[in-house]
């Protein structure tokens, strides 16, 4: 018997998030991508998730276009992250969190981080995202002296 994940049983709905054009896409190439477009219901979660953790006085925009995919599918059967020889991981980091100076576009991830595979790779790399690019002051909750990485 298998057992089916929270997040995979969120995958099997089969209404998609509805996608809407933004500047650097149409509607027309965003549902070209439908094939790994986020279920409405598994979008819907993550937003209740980030207003929970974020409380009432913080407004979360709604995504315009979200993608999903699960490794554990064949024909992959898992993922695994690891930084490629001669690369200063130091230098990469700061880089993928805005790897194109004139566009809002952010990277964050525990494969961008000095914790792959862990998820406390990814919380650290959207904190120091959020500070550097959007002046979000260190949580409360979070010590000062909680090191998040490069």
């Amino acid at each position: 018997m298998e057992t089916e994940t929270f997040w995979k049983a969120l995958t099997e709905d089969e209404v998609l998030f509805e996608v809407k054009a933004a500047k650097s896409a149409s509607l027309r190439e965003l549902h070209e991508l439908d094939h790994v477009q986020a279920t409405k219901l598994m979008v819907g979660e993550v937003m209740n998730q980030l207003r929970e953790l974020h409380g009432d006085t913080v407004t979360i925009p709604e995504p315009y276009v979200t993608y999903f995919k699960d490794w554990t599918d064949e024909p992959f059967g898992a993922g695994y992250h690891a930084w490629k020889a001669g690369y200063s991981v130091e230098k990469v980091m700061p880089y993928m969190r805005k790897p194109l100076h004139d566009e809002q576009i952010h990277i964050c991830g525990e494969a961008y981080s000095d914790q792959q595979g862990w998820v406390e790779g990814a919380f650290c790399e959207a904190e120091k995202m959020l500070q550097e690019y959007f002046g979000l002051d260190r949580p409360y909750w979070l010590s000062p002296d909680y090191y998040l990485g490069w």
